[in-house]
C-alpha cells in the first residue's frame, strides 16, 4: 500500500510511523514538502504521488500560541485537511 504521512516530523509521527512501514510504501512530508495549507499544492502532491491513504498528523499544536495566531492556526488544523481530503 502507498501511504502519504504529513507531519512527519512532529512527535506522534516520529512515535509511530515504524508501524505503517513494514510492507508498504511509505512518503514521509513535513511543510517544507509538503505545505498542507497551499491548496493547490496538496492537490498536485497528491495527484502525482497517488497514495492508497493519507495520514494526516500535521498540526498547529502550541495552544497558547493559536490564540494569537488564529488564523495560522485554523488554516492548519482546518482548511489542510480539508485540502487533504479532497
Amino acid at each position: 500500500m502507498k501511504i502519504l504521512i504529513t507531519g512527519a516530523n512532529g512527535m506522534l509521527a516520529k512515535e509511530v510511523r515504524e508501524k505503517f512501514e513494514d510492507g508498504n510504501e511509505i512518503t514521509l512530508t513535513d511543510v517544507a514538502e509538503l505545505d498542507i495549507t497551499n491548496e493547490q499544492g496538496v492537490m498536485d502532491f497528491v495527484t502525482n504521488l497517488k497514495p492508497d491513504l493519507i495520514i494526516n498528523w500535521a498540526a498547529f499544536t502550541a495552544v497558547d500560541k493559536a490564540e494569537t495566531c488564529l488564523e495560522l492556526a485554523d488554516r492548519i488544523n482546518g482548511d489542510g485537511p480539508t485540502f487533504l481530503a479532497r
